[in-house]
């Protein structure tokens, strides 16, 4: 019979799968920025790279507040890097 996993359990599967992610990426990102075609986006590779450094080095009661500001830089990232590639798709497409 399977054991019952707990909140806690679930929690913790969640930061190591997190966690790896975040290891992958911090590997990707480079090779992302030099492949960047303008400066924005290297630049926003490389300040991703920067705070996914950052927020490795936190301990386990920092989770919650570190999860939520990853969010958030996820998010503006996100909008960051959208921006260029958009611009740039809509003036090859006009």
């Amino acid at each position: 019979m399977a054991t019952q996993k707990t909140l806690d359990d679930l929690f913790l599967d969640t930061l190591k799968d997190i966690f790896s992610a975040e290891k992958q990426i911090l590997k990707t990102l480079p090779k992302m920025a030099r492949a960047a075609q303008s400066q924005d986006g290297k630049a926003g590779f490389l300040q991703h790279r920067d705070e996914t450094q950052e927020s490795n080095q936190l301990g386990l009661r920092d989770a919650i507040p570190l999860l939520k500001q990853s969010l958030a830089e996820e998010e503006a990232t996100d909008k960051k890097l959208t921006q260029p590639a958009v611009a740039a798709a809509n003036a090859k497409a006009a």
